[in-house]
Parts: C-alpha cells; sequence; structure tokens
C-alpha cells in the first residue's frame, strides 16, 4: 500500500470514527486532514469540494455555535486549503477572497 492510499485510509477512518463520536470538531478536523490528502495526490477538484462543503456546512451551523472558536479556526484553516486548491485550478481571485475570510477568522480566534 502507497503513502497516498493509507493517508486516505486513514484520512476516511477519521472521519468514521468522528462520525459515531458525534464530534463535530474531530469530524471538521478529519476532513481538513482528507482535503490536505487529496491536494497531495494532485485530487484538486476533490480537495476542493470536501473543504469548501465544509465551510458551507460550519456556516449554517455556526449560529448555533458562534463561540467556538475550534470550529472558527477549523473553519479559516478549510478556508486555506480551498485557496491553494482555487490557485491550483488558476483562479486566484476566489484565492484571495479566501484568504481574507481565513484572516478575518483569524482575527476572532487569536
Amino acid at each position: 500500500m502507497c503513502r497516498i492510499e493509507l493517508s486516505l485510509l486513514s484520512a476516511e477512518r477519521a472521519i468514521r470514527a468522528a462520525e459515531l463520536a458525534d464530534d463535530l470538531v474531530r469530524m471538521v478536523a478529519a476532513r481538513w486532514n482528507l482535503a490536505h490528502v487529496l491536494l497531495a495526490d494532485g485530487q484538486v477538484d476533490g480537495a476542493h469540494d470536501v473543504a469548501m462543503e465544509t465551510v458551507d456546512s460550519l456556516s449554517l451551523k455556526r449560529d448555533h455555535d458562534a463561540d467556538n472558536v475550534e470550529l472558527a479556526a477549523l473553519s479559516g484553516a478549510l478556508l486555506l486549503v480551498g485557496s491553494m486548491a482555487a490557485v491550483r485550478r488558476g483562479d486566484v481571485w476566489t484565492a484571495r477572497a479566501r484568504v481574507a475570510a481565513a484572516e478575518r477568522l483569524a482575527a476572532k480566534t487569536g
């Protein structure tokens, strides 16, 4: 089994474990990890989709978790992954917008 396959397996198991534990923070962290593994494997579209779908789902839940610094920090980290994916797709302006959004979250989280 190659390194990427092992990393994908590990990321998928982390997602499953977070689901079973019903732990949103661990779920988001596991999806962040999966997005990085996909980027490392050259699967830019997959990494983009994982990162941005997770950010979007957190936006819907943020009303209930407005004070959760961990989720805000993870949202910023996912935006940065989405930014890297956008650059690899050649969409520099989207990447800049995502970095700016991550910067605003960083200001809130310290």
